[in-house]
């Protein structure tokens, strides 16, 4: 068995939203273009820039602005936007989204980890009622500019809202509610008549500068839509105006790996790691680049630091399992590798376990999991593989058949071909294994096959030269 090294196939995350679901008990995401039309909508009245990362969360039934790891994300539960939609009108979306930036624009959303931790203690309800209430007041703002109606605006917080008494609840009543959406349309409203109009020759408006955060959320942009040398770009922007920053690090050393540039993207590992060391996701990513550069030996160290915290994380034990598998320690691996090909079954995985076995003597346990890979996919070096392991565990007949396989693929496979004849000879299969080594000789005429003819083929020759005399008379 030849021993095999495997690129790793992992790509780290670019945004942390499926951790965020996983958080709020979400069970998958995607990225809506419907949901992201609606916020250029939005942003575009609302003269901002995307300073957030909006994904679909679904398991969730609600709406939600946070910020999590220095990143602030909008989620929504795309069932729970489309019942509410159904039930009212089309507005109703929107203004759901409005509310939720008017989160993140009023500084309300503080770092999920601190409440998490019980570094930060929740608002109080009085707090939060209050921040609703600024929220919906942005919201009714926004869809007055949108030129949306006030009814349009005002029914999806009617439909989920109640008037119940709300001492003791974190939003407020639905007068309460539908009173601040209704202040916030008089004013974005107001804001969009015009009473008189003068001609005057229009002066540009001085561009205002772009901040890190600015740059880092038009780099996700770029990076999620594949333009990665864009991505690199305005990464790079988000580092030059803020070094400490780290998601602008952590990103683009994801990309730097991509590029093969794999010392600049330790470079922006070590940075990140250095500013927030007890985030697994950060320590597992810089992994795969140890990986790549054959550092077997960090790359397990990274993912041991980082199972410290999370030990969930499957992408990261296929890494670790490689990686032993590469520097030999193929015992270990093994439990790694069952882990894998239980919950995350891969091609690779199921190879890469048969082998393990194959190296620490299991020859029956290895020819069965490479079969398992053979089932993904017919690749030649895997019936390679397995022929040593039915050869090794006695199963001779089916170690024939594979030599046969592999033969009929590549017949110049002069390795091949001598092992079939040899194992045939050992079966006392003289006659087709002298058929193959005199075949071999034609093309392969060596001391090898020479003297395995001679030891091997006496009753062969002996009995072709009868035929040939029969033929003769």
């Amino acid at each position: 068995m030849i021993s095999y090294s495997q690129i790793c196939g992992y790509n780290g995350n670019i945004d942390l939203s499926k951790e965020l679901c996983d958080f709020y008990k979400g069970a998958s995401f995607t990225n809506d273009e419907l949901a992201e039309k609606g916020l250029s909508r939005i942003l575009d009245v609302a003269g901002i820039s995307k300073t957030f990362i909006m994904r679909e969360c679904s398991g969730i039934n609600n709406a939600s602005a946070t910020t999590y790891k220095g990143v602030r994300y909008i989620l929504y539960d795309k069932a729970f936007m489309n019942e509410i939609a159904n039930r009212t009108n089309s507005w109703s979306n929107l203004s759901i989204l409005a509310h939720e930036i008017g989160h993140h624009v009023n500084g309300h959303t503080l770092e999920v980890l601190l409440y998490a931790n019980d570094v930060v203690k929740p608002v109080s309800n009085s707090i939060s009622r209050k921040q609703e209430l600024e929220a919906d007041y942005y919201s009714g703002f926004i869809m007055a500019k949108l030129g949306a109606s006030l009814e349009q605006a005002s029914q999806a917080i009617s439909l989920i809202s109640s008037d119940a008494d709300d001492s003791n609840s974190t939003h407020p009543s639905r007068s309460k509610r539908l009173r601040a959406i209704k202040n916030g349309y008089n004013a974005g409203y107001s804001e969009t008549k015009v009473v008189t109009k003068v001609v005057t020759k229009e002066v540009p408006a001085k561009p205002k500068p772009m901040t890190f955060e600015d740059y880092f959320y038009k780099a996700v942009d770029f990076h999620q839509k594949g333009n990665k040398s864009k991505a690199l770009e305005y990464y790079s922007q988000s580092v030059r105006l803020n070094n400490k920053f780290a998601p602008a690090l952590h990103n683009r050393a994801i990309l730097l790996d991509d590029y093969k540039r794999f010392n600049e993207a330790l470079e922006d590992y070590n940075q990140a790691i250095a500013i927030m060391p007890n985030f697994p996701v950060y320590l597992f990513n810089r992994a795969i680049t140890k990986y790549n550069i054959d550092d077997f030996e960090g790359a397990i160290e990274d993912i041991n630091k980082g199972f410290e915290i999370d030990s969930s994380n499957l992408q990261a034990n296929k890494i670790k399992a490689q990686s032993l598998f590469n520097i030999e320690k193929f015992e270990e691996s093994i439990p790694l590798f069952e882990k894998l090909v239980l919950e995350l079954p891969e091609e690779s995985s199921f190879y890469l376990l048969g082998l393990s076995y194959g190296f620490t003597g299991n020859h029956l346990k290895a020819s069965e999991f490479i079969t398992k890979a053979l089932d993904y996919n017919f690749d030649l070096k895997y019936i390679k593989s397995r022929v040593v392991s039915y050869v090794n565990s006695k199963q001779y007949i089916k170690a024939i058949e594979d030599f046969k396989l592999i033969i009929e693929s590549d017949s110049e496979d002069y390795s091949s071909r001598l092992n079939l004849a040899k194992l045939l000879i050992q079966l006392n299969e003289n006659n087709d294994a002298c058929k193959e080594l005199y075949s071999l000789k034609e093309n392969f005429n060596n001391d090898e096959i020479t003297n395995l003819i001679k030891n091997n083929c006496r009753l062969y020759d002996l009995k072709k030269r009868m035929d040939e005399i029969k033929m003769e008379n």
